[in-house]
């Protein structure tokens, strides 16, 4: 399942991927036409973001005559003049690039222009043209190809009416870029007779923008970041779940083992909601609804063989929202009869439960017990015969060994258990007799009795003890038997196993006690049997 939910997952991220991948080009394609874009403005037109001023140099210096100039034979007084170009930029963003054409109305003389170079169109309406690219301030006179003329040593290059210029700024001086919200100054020199008029002209430049900057950046960005921590959490994810799948295989061999007990054996994993089957026969084909939560796909393995008395208890034993506190790290049983008439037993076991954290995932164990019931039912039979036998059918007092009985019920609970691990400790009072006057078929049964149940109840280890004291021809005896299972009312075959202990133990007119929490539980009695000699 959760293999399936990552490709899934992998398959929308590809989609996410596709679409940032998507953003990013249109975003690059974007500032590219942004920054390609030329945009223009006509004049001195201070409604638009960037636009350029020329005017007149306002000191007393930026302004002479040239007398006695000879324009065409006659001697005239040509006026010089500064004029001051200065670019406003009020855009967000950096100008890039820029140009400025001036055209000429009226005549001229241009004499210099910084920073940059001019491109000089002249003899534009005599059909005539000429062009050519100076940089003013450091030009070879040798190299010019226009028409001009030298008056104390000063250029002047002559321009009529159609002529034109085109002022290209320098990078070297920091004409380009320009600045948001900046400006810079560049200027030229003009002579001329009477006005001059500089007002027909535009500029032409291109903004730049940045990859970095804007909303859509950071949006991109947002996403990018996005599905990169999608992307590493699915890769941790998918790296766990293969960790925790590999994990999971090396349990079911292990648990498989288990096998040499239970019928049927599955792991229910609570966190992705799936039933993993170790050991047994193909019960999941019988659910249905898959939308159900495992726990809830686990209980329609067997519920409809349950016995109505028994639905209630099974419904609540394998309550999941009480679980985790019942188990504990450790396990519980639960003891049923079908529909047909047969036991059965149900085990869970925690799976690498942290004390007080939630359970994640639990192993369902479920064996029939019902050849267990009915094999007790014949032990208990067939002792009362061989008792009836030995003593012409009726059951007499006669010697035996409490020592070896109690070996006897040892080999008794061992095969209770089956192929099962069970661990059995024994603790013997040194002060017991050799022999004593009794009833051992009723005790051995008795002792059998209670291990059985305890077996049927889940546990996983056992401890007989027996404490004696010789008083005056009697021994009294204080029988103690303490297992690793909570201290739960018995029911079923278990339940029933101790009922026979318990009416075995009144017939020596004592009575069985039990103390215990949920950590194990313990059963003792007392009794007094005659000690008799060899």
């Amino acid at each position: 399942m959760q293999a399936g939910k990552n490709e899934r997952f992998m398959k929308l991220l590809s989609i996410f991927a596709i679409i940032v991948v998507t953003a990013v080009v249109g975003h690059i394609v974007s500032i590219i036409s942004y920054n390609n874009r030329e945009h223009m403005t006509r004049g001195a037109d201070s409604s638009r973001e960037s636009y350029l001023l020329i005017d007149k140099r306002k000191d007393n210096t930026s302004a002479w005559l040239k007398r006695g100039f000879d324009l065409s034979g006659q001697k005239v007084d040509l006026s010089g003049q500064i004029f001051d170009g200065a670019l406003k930029n009020r855009a967000v963003d950096d100008i890039s690039d820029w140009r400025l054409t001036l055209r000429l109305h009226g005549d001229c003389f241009l004499n210099n222009a910084w920073c940059g170079q001019v491109e000089i169109h002249q003899g534009v309406a005599s059909g005539a043209e000429k062009v050519q690219t100076l940089d003013l301030r450091h030009c070879d006179r040798a190299t010019i190809e226009l028409d001009y003329r030298l008056e104390d040593n000063d250029l002047l290059i002559p321009l009529t009416e159609g002529d034109y210029l085109v002022y290209y700024p320098s990078p070297t001086d920091r004409e380009v870029p320009v600045q948001a919200g900046g400006s810079l100054e560049m200027g030229m020199i003009f002579y001329y007779l009477g006005t001059l008029d500089l007002s027909d002209y535009e500029i032409t430049y291109q903004y730049h923008k940045s990859y970095t900057e804007g909303a859509g950046f950071f949006l991109i960005l947002t996403l990018a970041v996005l599905w990169c921590a999608a992307f590493f959490g699915v890769m941790i994810s998918s790296y766990a779940y293969r960790k925790a799948m590999t994990e999971m295989e090396h349990r079911k061999v292990g648990i498989s083992y288990m096998a040499v007990i239970y019928d049927f054996i599955c792991i229910v994993d609570l966190v992705n909601d799936d039933l993993i089957q170790i050991h047994g026969s193909g019960l999941f084909g019988q659910t249905s609804g898959k939308k159900l939560k495992a726990a809830d796909r686990l209980k329609q393995l067997f519920m409809a063989d349950i016995a109505d008395e028994y639905q209630e208890k099974v419904q609540d034993f394998l309550d999941t929202g009480t679980l985790a506190g019942r188990l504990d790290g450790g396990s519980l049983a639960c003891q049923y009869r079908s529909r047909s008439g047969f036991w059965y037993i149900v085990r869970l076991f925690a799976m690498e439960q942290e004390p007080g954290q939630p359970l994640e995932r639990f192993i369902f164990a479920l064996r029939n017990i019902d050849e267990d019931w009915h094999e007790m039912l014949s032990l208990r039979e067939s002792r009362r015969k061989e008792e009836q036998a030995a003593y012409g059918g009726k059951e007499v007092l006669r010697r035996y060994s409490l020592r070896q009985l109690i070996a006897e019920a040892e080999a008794d609970a061992r095969a209770s258990a089956g192929g099962r691990e069970l661990k059995l400790e024994s603790d013997i009072s040194c002060e017991l007799p050799e022999f004593l006057l009794g009833y051992p078929g009723r005790l051995r049964l008795a002792l059998s009795c209670l291990a059985l149940s305890d077996i049927l109840a889940g546990a996983a280890s056992l401890k007989l003890s027996l404490y004696a004291k010789a008083v005056e021809g009697s021994c009294h005896l204080l029988f103690s038997m303490k297992n690793d299972v909570a201290s739960a009312p018995r029911e079923g075959v278990s339940g029933l196993c101790l009922k026979v202990a318990e009416e075995i133990i009144s017939q020596f007119s004592a009575e069985l006690s039990i103390l215990g929490d949920e950590d194990g539980s313990e059963f003792y009695f007392e009794l007094d049997q005659e000690m008799c000699e060899k």
